[in-house]
């Protein structure tokens, strides 16, 4: 292959493109250049919110996290009384049902040696 013959192919097909993209551009330098400054400063503006929507959520978050941990650990504490009242709650019957448990074995045994 010519590279001189390469060389005006790029060439003709460069131009042929500029032409045609002069054409069919619908907007003028002027105007596409304010659309792009417009759509930047929209972009950093959006930019700027987001960083700012997350900074705000995280603090949220680690508020979150806080009063979570604290409310776990009063939870917590609550259930381990709420169970040590109930323990409490129950040995007199426990020990009483033990108590009848040995009578019903002596009496059972006392039957046995009679019988």
């Amino acid at each position: 292959m010519n590279a001189k013959a390469l060389f005006s192919g790029i060439v003709a097909g460069s131009a042929i493109f500029g032409a045609l993209t002069l054409l069919t551009t619908p907007k003028s330098g002027e105007e596409l250049r304010e659309n792009c400054k417009t759509g930047m400063l929209k972009f950093r503006s959006n930019l700027n919110q987001l960083t700012t929507d997350t900074k705000h959520a995280s603090l949220q978050v680690k508020q979150t996290v806080n009063e979570s941990k604290e409310t776990f650990s009063k939870v917590g504490e609550e259930i381990k009384e709420t169970i040590e009242d109930y323990r409490q709650d129950i040995e007199p019957t426990l020990i009483q049902l033990k108590e009848d448990i040995d009578a019903l074995q002596r009496s059972v045994d006392q039957t046995k040696k009679i019988t």
